[in-house]
């Protein structure tokens, strides 16, 4: 009997890691210590949150992608290993900006326009320049009320 071969793991379900594979033009944006939501197939309605505790340091060369490690609590036993699961890493928090709902925005050429409700039943067409986009929310950067 050989007594150097394993048997069985033991592991703790109530810890568990996510795996992510973040594209290579992201990799100077990810670190450790940063929160990441995700969403699995399981449970498309709830956001479970986690902490990246380690960066890869090799690319794969196929995919250009590279390993991130997310500690998850798993206190109530709904996630399971193997689970494939929709990752968002928070690299950057924004505050004091101008949102909307992507779905109020129109396309008239190449432009990018919102309708702003104005008194009454008047509303004025703004040419809108975009930044960040998350969570079926976009970023207003210029075309705002006031602004030239």
């Amino acid at each position: 009997m050989d007594k150097a071969k394993e048997i069985y793991t033991i592991s703790d379900p109530t810890q568990l890691w996510v795996i992510a594979e973040i594209k290579e033009r992201d990799i100077a944006a990810v670190k450790s210590g940063q929160d990441a939501t995700f969403t699995v197939l399981a449970y498309p309605q709830k956001t479970f949150q986690g902490k990246v505790v380690l960066v890869g340091n090799q690319v794969e060369s196929g995919s250009r992608t590279l390993e991130v490690r997310i500690a998850v609590e798993n206190a109530d036993g709904r996630l399971k290993a193997g689970m494939f699961a929709d990752v968002e890493i928070i690299t950057t928090i924004l505050e004091n900006v101008l949102l909307i709902p992507d779905s109020a925005l129109q396309t008239e050429s190449d432009n990018q326009m919102v309708f702003v409700a104005l008194d009454g039943n008047k509303f004025e067409k703004r040419v809108v320049k975009l930044g960040l986009e998350q969570a079926g929310r976009v970023q207003i950067l210029k075309g705002q009320l006031g602004e030239e």
